[in-house]
């Protein structure tokens, strides 16, 4: 189980044995947060099926916890369906806040659908969170950012970490905290980037703002381009980049030593920009 901070940044992993449920491992997570990093306000954002009645019942009983997830299937497409029955429903809205007191009190629910789709589906999200804390909006962004997280924490636990050819615990652990780091570093490279990829890969685009600029294969644009070239992804960025070549030269002179130095390839306006930003990160 992985954890990150409000910007989609890794602080944790955890590993459990293959035969634990992630959906029993809440209340020893939390207090190990609590406990470890100090914190008085935790928020978590689970997936589907990952937070139902009774770990949300544990966290109650935890007290300081707010939770953001979605309804379940059955019972978002129930509310959608009656919210697009009403005779002044604006189907164009993006975002959609409803209060249901009788159902889940204290909570919201949050009505969303991604524009970036063909055929936008809506979901629910519910979420104890207070709307001065977060509002509709960025509860949506919030969560649309745990897709990027478990992409990667998935990545982890699969082709890029395995198979994991260590039997001891100890191993085993010490191989996923390598991958975390390589997590780490990739996302601050993503972060170094911002004005070069979309904002999807850097954790910035919330697919509920309406009027952002999007290329022709409907890529949300960065609100603040470079202008050397057009954003691209981050792949396309690091293919770009695997063509620069630096080797060391030297010049044999008579009777002196040799003139050592190095020639790099020419770099392009958006090559020399990716590595200026690379070299600005502070560690």
């Amino acid at each position: 189980m992985g954890y990150c901070d409000k910007r989609g940044c890794p602080i944790k992993i955890d590993v459990y044995p293959g035969n634990v449920r992630a959906t029993t491992t809440f209340a020893s997570t939390v207090e190990t947060l609590r406990n470890n990093f100090k914190l008085s306000k935790i928020i978590i954002i689970a997936a589907r099926g990952r937070l139902g009645p009774k770990n949300i019942g544990i966290l109650k009983g935890l007290g300081g916890i707010d939770w953001l997830t979605p309804l379940s299937s059955d019972y978002s497409q129930l509310l959608v369906d009656k919210l697009e029955s009403w005779p002044n429903f604006d189907d164009e809205l993006n975002c959609l806040e409803v209060i249901t007191p009788d159902f889940y009190p204290g909570e919201r629910l949050i009505v969303y659908r991604d524009p970036r789709l063909a055929k936008p589906r809506r979901d629910v999200l519910r979420t104890s969170l207070s709307a001065e804390l977060f509002s509709s909006s960025e509860c949506v962004r919030q969560y649309k950012k745990l897709t990027e997280i478990e992409r990667a924490f998935r990545s982890i636990k699969t082709a890029d970490a395995g198979p994991v050819s260590r039997y001891s615990e100890t191993r085993i652990k010490a191989h996923f905290c390598i991958c975390l780091l390589a997590y780490y570093v990739i996302w601050r490279v993503k972060e170094a980037w911002r004005e070069l990829i979309f904002p999807a890969e850097a954790g910035d685009e919330d697919g509920v703002a309406d009027g952002a600029t999007k290329d022709k294969k409907n890529h949300v644009l960065p609100a603040q381009p470079f202008e050397g070239a057009p954003a691209t992804s981050f792949q396309a960025l690091l293919r770009q980049l695997s063509t620069v070549v630096q080797v060391e030269a030297r010049l044999l002179l008579k009777d002196k030593n040799p003139l050592v130095f190095n020639v790099t390839s020419n770099l392009n306006s958006h090559q020399a920009k990716a590595l200026d930003l690379l070299s600005k990160i502070k560690v």
